[in-house]
C-alpha cells in the first residue's frame, strides 16, 4: 500500500496516476504478483485522485485564505489522503512525522501517506496549535472536521474549492483500500 501511495502521490492529474497504477500493475504481474484494483476508476477517490489534484499552487490559495491553522491542515490532510471525513477526524497529533513529512492511518489497517513539500508549513502548523490545545497525543484534525465534517466541507468551499460529493461522503473507502494484491503461482516470462 505504501508503495502504491508513494506512486501516485503528487501526480498532477487522475489521468496520470492512473497510467502510473496501470504501469505497477504491468511490473509487479511480470515478478508475479497480481494486483488488483477497484473497477470504474472514474468514481475512485484517495490518493492521487483527489479533486481538485494537490498542487504547490492549491497550498498557496490554502494559505492566503485559511486563518485557523487546524482547518488548513484539515483541508490539506483531506487532500492528500483522501481519507472521508469521519477517519480523519480520528488522527492523533503522533499520526504525523516530526518533520511532516508523512501521515499515517491505522485505520483499517497502516497507511503512510507521503506530504509533499508544499503542504508540510500546513500540517506542521496544524500540529502545533492542536498540540497547544491538547497535551499529550491529543487530536490532530477532529477541530477543523466538525462531528458531520461540515466544518471542512465550510472550510474548502471558503478555499474555493470544488469538492466531489463523494470526498466529503462518510464511510467511503478510497482506491487504496480497496485494492488487492496476492502472489501468482509463477512470474512471467
Amino acid at each position: 500500500m505504501r508503495f502504491l501511495v508513494g506512486l501516485v502521490a503528487g501526480m498532477p492529474s487522475r489521468a496520470h496516476s492512473l497510467a502510473v497504477l496501470r504501469g505497477a500493475q504491468a511490473g509487479l504481474l511480470r515478478h508475479g504478483l497480481h494486483l488488483r484494483l477497484p473497477g470504474r476508476p472514474e468514481r475512485w477517490s484517495g490518493p492521487g485522485f483527489t479533486d481538485p489534484p494537490v498542487t504547490s499552487p492549491l497550498a498557496e490559495q490554502i494559505r492566503s485564505r485559511v486563518v485557523d491553522p487546524v482547518h488548513a491542515c484539515a483541508v490539506a490532510a483531506l487532500l492528500v489522503t483522501g481519507l472521508p471525513p469521519a477517519l480523519l477526524g480520528l488522527m492523533r497529533l503522533s499520526n504525523l512525522a516530526p518533520d511532516a513529512a508523512m501521515l499515517s492511518s491505522y485505520l483499517p489497517f497502516r497507511i503512510d501517506y507521503p506530504v509533499p513539500e508544499w503542504g508540510r508549513d500546513l500540517f506542521a502548523a496544524g500540529r502545533v496549535y492542536a498540540a497547544g490545545h491538547h497535551p499529550g497525543d491529543g487530536p490532530l484534525l477532529s477541530r477543523g472536521i466538525g462531528r458531520t465534517g461540515q466544518i471542512l466541507a465550510d472550510t474548502a468551499r471558503q478555499c474555493g474549492l470544488r469538492l466531489r460529493p463523494a470526498m466529503l461522503a462518510p464511510g467511503l473507502e478510497g482506491w487504496h483500500v480497496q485494492a488487492r494484491c496476492w502472489l501468482k503461482e509463477s512470474p512471467q516470462a
